[in-house]
């Protein structure tokens, strides 16, 4: 099963892509941040942010990271590298809002993983 995890996440991702209707407008990057800071605050033995640098324009760069710390499946999710790429960012959300849902893949996931997503790198 630990090799089909990578896998599973793709699949995953995928799937989220294809059926999340597109409603035209994406969040602003401080609200979509706010949403994850509140994902943290939800699932504090399980979720936490920190700081990893500040943009060209001086906003702080947060790294979100979810799940087993001791794990040693580490997965890295830099969701948005430009300014634009909203999408990235929105997924990374409803994926990581999904972690704590009552899936069994999903608490599988978050149990033997530890995931970190970066929501945005330059804002």
């Amino acid at each position: 099963m630990k090799k089909s995890v990578p896998i599973l996440l793709m699949l995953i991702l995928v799937i989220t892509t294809l059926t999340v209707p597109v409603q035209g407008n994406y969040e602003s990057k401080s609200e979509l941040i706010s949403k994850f800071k509140s994902l943290v605050s939800a699932h504090p033995k399980q979720a936490s942010y920190v700081t990893i640098g500040y943009s060209p324009k001086g906003t702080p760069i947060l790294m979100f990271r979810f799940g087993n710390s001791s794990s040693r499946g580490v997965i890295l999710w830099d969701a948005q590298m430009h300014g634009s790429e909203d999408a990235g960012s929105e997924t990374a959300y409803l994926f990581c809002a999904w972690l704590f849902s009552s899936d069994p893949m999903a608490k599988y996931i978050l149990s033997h993983n530890y995931i970190l997503v970066i929501p945005a790198v330059n804002n």
